[in-house]
């Protein structure tokens, strides 16, 4: 099943579960309005390297700022939101050499999301939701955001690990100190499931804030991006504090 067939189910089920609860119960949580919100982001940059490399690109394994002696968009998106407290959905779209160098395998348009995913709550306590779609990856703690990191520039940790993934992932967090993450997906930061693979990859995250200083996390990955002849596995393990 590709991305586009897994998103068009899921919102098809969605959209019979909610059908069903508002009919089937007057519940005042359900009548609540969605928060609605429109948000941008725009990351432009300028890096001269003394190396002096042939042509514009710096270096083969970069995804970020990596152009020589060239003003450029590295990332720009939209992101449009929708929030509720049993439901929620985000659509980004992007542009920059970040989606040009680190989308490369996507076909056509996939090149252009930067997020595309629904949630919905499947508790009373809205401590345990599930997610499909594209959205960012579990693994290490900078993102292509920069405003978002503690650095600039990036880790070799980040480069060489997804930035995001899509699939589906269920998502447990009871208090404000654990979350529980499990996740089926459709390969090592891909959209798209390669043609030939018909096996999913799997994740999992556990997140604990101890105190309001210390933040650990371990994030794990299990999968393949390799078609059924040719089957290789990758095991990834990251630890953080």
């Amino acid at each position: 099943m590709n991305f586009k067939t897994q998103i068009k189910s899921l919102l098809i089920f969605i959209s019979c579960f909610s059908s069903y609860t508002l009919f089937a119960q007057n519940d005042s949580i359900w009548q609540k309005k969605p928060y609605l919100n429109i948000s941008g982001f725009l990351d432009v940059f300028y890096v001269f390297d003394f190396n002096r490399p042939q042509g514009t690109k710096r270096q083969s394994f970069l995804y970020n700022h990596n152009r020589h002696n060239e003003l450029n968009v590295n990332l720009g998106f939209v992101r449009l939101g929708l929030e509720h407290s049993k439901y929620r959905a985000n659509l980004a779209l992007k542009t920059g050499t970040y989606s040009n160098d680190n989308y490369s395998a996507e076909p056509g348009l996939l090149k252009n999301i930067f997020e595309a995913h629904v949630g919905l709550s499947l508790n009373k306590k809205n401590d345990l939701w599930i997610n499909a779609g594209a959205f960012a990856s579990h693994i290490g703690f900078e993102s292509a955001i920069s405003t978002d990191n503690w650095t600039m520039t990036r880790s070799l940790l980040a480069e060489n690990s997804p930035y995001f993934l899509s699939g589906a992932k269920l998502t447990y967090k009871p208090n404000d100190k654990w979350q529980i993450v499990g996740l089926i997906i459709n390969g090592w930061q891909r959209i798209q499931l390669l043609q030939g693979n018909s096996l999913p990859s799997f994740g999992t995250q556990i997140n604990s804030k101890p105190t309001e200083k210390v933040t650990l996390n371990w994030s794990t990955f299990i999968g393949t991006d390799d078609p059924d002849t040719t089957r290789k596995m990758r095991y990834f393990n990251n630890f953080y504090g």
